[in-house]
Parts: structure tokens; sequence; C-alpha cells
């Protein structure tokens, strides 16, 4: 980003703030207070349009970028295009454009938190904390589910992370990332957060920069009708010279594979396993789960067709098949 150009944007919005403290501290006892009051809140709705102009630009900009080279370009020349623009033309028509800019772009919804909240972020640099129960997706469902500008967007955001890792991850980074240097975290998150690609995008970040796991349920099997098992995380950016809870027993502190202790065992793979076992079926909805009595007919119609049956201890009885080339 240009400096000159992000430094305009950056006291525009320091002087939106101001006024917006102005507003509540000034008294509110005559009919001219009020008229006053208002018309400072009119400007600050139009100069926060602005800023939402802006903001909204360098969005789109970001998420049609499809490599850091390509990004770097686009947002310097985004820069310049909006400093010609944002000053002078009418708020609304700058609202319009970003929109119509947007939608083009497939961007179907955005939050800008320092618009939102200047007061949190250019006062106290971020939440005193965040609590949640964000969504759970696998990686590898997140570009399908929501599209590769998304997932990519996610990726070139979150350093360290990756597309197999569950889209909870970026969550838990994202609400470090809005909280202050004593800030707090809490939240619900699926258990496979201890595991694999999630845990290294998430967790495994988050204690490498200085956050501490004060408290966790490992496994929680979710009350609800949904059979889902969840983990309960509580973090904090603040030193912590106290204990911590894991699964309701204190412990001195808690891994990111949340075990207790200090040092996290870290596997490696061994290369004698090479070829030698694999994940298996991935079965990826209810329609290629077939009761037995399905599968019976498509095994007797086709004898190259082979079948492996559900867990023993499961509550239901089903196949899963697959055709061998003979």
């Amino acid at each position: 980003m240009e400096q000159q150009q992000r430094q305009q944007i950056e006291k525009r919005l320091e002087a939106t703030m101001l006024l917006r403290k102005q507003i509540e501290t000034l008294p509110s006892n005559t009919s001219q207070d009020i008229e006053r009051k208002t018309k400072m809140l009119e400007n600050v709705e139009d100069q926060t349009k602005r800023l939402r102009y802006a903001a909204d630009m360098l969005l789109a900009a970001t998420w049609e970028a499809k490599n850091t080279g390509e990004l770097e370009s686009a947002l310097n020349g985004m820069l310049a295009e909006v400093e010609y623009k944002f000053k002078d033309l009418p708020a609304d028509q700058l609202e319009e454009e970003a929109g119509k800019r947007l939608r083009e772009s497939d961007v179907t919804g955005r939050f800008h938190w320092s618009l939102e909240f200047p007061e949190v972020f250019m006062d106290k640099r971020g939440f005193d904390g965040v609590v949640g129960n964000p969504p759970f997706l696998g990686g590898s469902r997140i570009s399908g589910i929501l599209g590769d500008s998304y997932l990519r967007f996610l990726l070139g955001t979150y350093e360290g992370t990756s597309g197999n890792g569950d889209l909870v991850a970026f969550f838990l980074r994202r609400g470090a990332h809005i909280t202050n240097s004593d800030g707090l975290i809490g939240l619900i998150t699926t258990n496979s957060i201890s595991q694999g690609t999630t845990r290294e995008g998430s967790l495994d970040r988050l204690v490498r920069d200085n956050c501490r796991i004060i408290r966790a349920q490992k496994s929680y099997r979710w009350p609800g009708s949904a059979n889902v098992f969840v983990s309960l995380l509580h973090l904090t950016k603040r030193t912590w010279s106290g204990n911590s809870i894991l699964d309701s027993v204190q412990v001195e502190s808690i891994t990111p594979y949340l075990d207790a202790g200090d040092e996290a065992f870290e596997p490696f793979r061994l290369t004698k396993n090479l070829h030698l076992v694999f994940r298996g079926s991935t079965i990826s909805g209810e329609g290629f789960i077939l009761t037995p009595e399905e599968a019976e007919i498509l095994i007797r119609q086709d004898p190259n067709c082979k079948g492996s049956r559900s867990h023993p201890e499961s509550k239901r009885s089903v196949y899963n098949l697959r055709r061998e080339t003979p």
C-alpha cells in the first residue's frame, strides 16, 4: 500500500471517531443541542459511508487477486482510485459503486470491524473478550460450499494455514486478532481443533504467538439432537501465572493437543509405513450410504461390488460400496 494514501484513510477514520465521541459527551438539554448533535451525526454517517466505500473496494481487490504479487499491485491501484473518488463524490454514489464492485467480485457479505467499532480498535487496540460458537466445516469442503475465492482469501490472510483444516480454525485466529493484548477468547469448536492441520493452523500458531490455553474440555458430547462432539476452549493473550483447567482437572498448563503439560508430543511420519495403509473411503454425504438390503441387491447384480459395513456398535447398520476393476 502507498503510505500517504493509507495515512489519509486513517486520519479520516480518527476524525470520524472523534466526532462520535463528541456526540456522546455533548449535552442534549435543549432543541439547539439536539439539532447540533443531529447535524454531527449526519456528518459521521457521511464519513462512515466514505470509509466503508474505501474498505469495500480494497476488499474486492483482495478477493480478486490470485497470488501475493498480484495482490500488492491490485491494492496499490485500488488505493489510487479510492483516493481520487472518496473525498469528492456523493457518499450515496460511492456506496452504490462499492456494492456493484463487491457483487462483481462475488463477495456476498462483509463486516469491517474497525469501522463498526472504531473506539474499540483505535483506543483499546481490540476487544477485551470474544465469545462464540462458530460454524464447523471440513477444510476439503470450504471451497466447494463457500467458493474458491473465499478459501484463497482465508489462506492469504492467515499465515500458516492450509485448505485442509476446519473452518473453525480461521474463526479462532480471527478471535485472537480482534482482541487486545489482555484479551480473553472463549469458543465452542469442533473436537478436531487439537488434531492435524486444523490444530497446526490455529492452536499451534496462537500458542507460538504467546496465547495461552487456560481452560479446555477436549471432547464434549453436544447436548442437542446432533451427534457431534465439540471442544470447549478458553485462551488469553495476557501474561498468565495461574494454573489451567483441563477436563475439570487443575493442571499446570495445556498444550495445543489439549493435553496436560508444557511441551506437546510431536508425531512424525514413519517411512517404514509408507504404502502400507491409506485413509479409506471418504463418504461425502448420506446419499452414498446404503442399507444392508440395498447393498445386497447391488452386490448380487454386480459381483465386482465390495461393501464395508458400519461399526458393530453403531446405532444403525449401513454399507458403503466400491466397485473393483476385475
